[in-house]
């Protein structure tokens, strides 16, 4: 079993891994998976952006905005863009770069999201 914490101010714009291969786990002090997936978390302040490179653009990204008032503008390296309200996601295929730009749209609250960097 394995038990990691990862605090709210960790996350604050920037995207914190903390599910991993077994074979990458370490480098990001994640938990260790089976599989050939990162699970990213972020807190996004309004108006601050991140940016995310798969290691390869056969990568599919999934991304989900959690449930607390906050959106969150996204923009692929092919020029698609859309904002993901809460509870919203977007499956994104054969990308090389994900920009994501935090939009508060109903609380002060930052937008909350998590990131799946799965494998082909």
């Amino acid at each position: 079993m394995f038990d990691r914490t990862f605090s709210d101010e960790s996350k604050k714009n920037k995207l914190v891994c903390f599910v991993a291969d077994e074979n990458e786990a370490a480098e990001f002090g994640a938990i260790p998976i089976h599989q050939d997936i990162k699970v990213f978390a972020s807190l996004l302040d309004d108006g601050a952006s991140i940016s995310y490179t798969p290691a390869s653009p056969e990568r599919k990204l999934y991304l989900h905005i959690i449930q607390n008032g906050g959106a969150v503008r996204v923009k692929t390296s092919d020029g698609r863009e859309v904002t993901l309200s809460e509870g919203d996601a977007a499956l994104i295929e054969k990308a090389t770069t994900v920009e994501l730009t935090g939009a508060t749209v109903v609380s002060k609250k930052a937008s909350e999201l998590v990131l799946f960097d799965i494998g082909a």
